[in-house]
């Protein structure tokens, strides 16, 4: 079973990413975190496979400010960037595994979420 963290301020955002994940084969568990930093503070943060993250996570305002977060508390998974708008050209830099980012509205094709979920970049976005 993969354990996968969906780091969001809306946690509608993790209903529709763990019922997309019902139409890809394999199991995963998802959790919530309203904050990074609420995910660093949890014993489990370095258990997770992967995480999506949204650009937009208070108090951090950008991946720039809340990469070195995660980079800080142990997680070594994968990152799936997630935005609600597309953005410039350019990926931020960390020592952890980045894929997109992704606009929200690009991942919710099956098969996109299939790449994602195995932590694969999805082709063509």
């Amino acid at each position: 079973m993969r354990r996968v963290a969906v780091i969001d301020d809306d946690p509608v955002e993790m209903t529709i990413l763990s019922g997309l994940a019902e139409h890809v084969p394999g199991s995963f568990e998802f959790d919530h975190y309203s904050s990074v930093n609420a995910f660093c503070e949890d014993s489990k943060a370095s258990g997770y496979d992967l995480v999506f993250l949204d650009r937009r996570v208070p108090p951090h305002s950008d991946y720039v400010e809340s990469l070195p977060v995660l980079e800080g508390c142990g997680f070594e998974g994968i990152v799936v960037m997630l935005t609600a708008r597309r953005l410039g050209p350019g990926k931020p830099k960390s020592r952890l595994r980045l894929l997109g980012p992704y606009e929200k509205l690009d991942i919710q094709d099956p098969e996109v979420m299939e790449y994602l979920l195995n932590g694969r970049p999805a082709p063509g976005l």
